[in-house]
């Protein structure tokens, strides 16, 4: 799962959030899926740009879950979320 976020999430450091897009509803269903089962809890997947589909994780807490269960190799989206979650 951390691959899939590495290539198609996002971290908003203005909004506290993670999103993930992508034009292949099945794989955004089956992170959400996954995401539950780790108790992490994200919005409703919905229509962004033209076919692109996309999901949310927010709130620090469930940052803080997504971090420490899956979190990013990608070095400049860790370092988002690591600004993001610093005190």
């Amino acid at each position: 799962m951390q691959g899939v976020f590495d290539a198609e999430g996002s971290v908003l450091k203005t909004r506290n959030v993670i999103s993930i897009g992508s034009k292949n509803k099945k794989l955004l269903s089956v992170c959400k899926e996954l995401l539950k089962e780790m108790k992490i809890n994200c919005g409703n997947i919905c229509k962004s740009n033209g076919d692109i589909m996309k999901f949310c994780i927010y709130g620090k807490y469930n940052l803080r879950l997504f971090r420490d269960k899956i979190g990013f190799s990608h070095p400049n989206k860790l370092q988002k979320l690591n600004l993001l979650l610093s005190p």
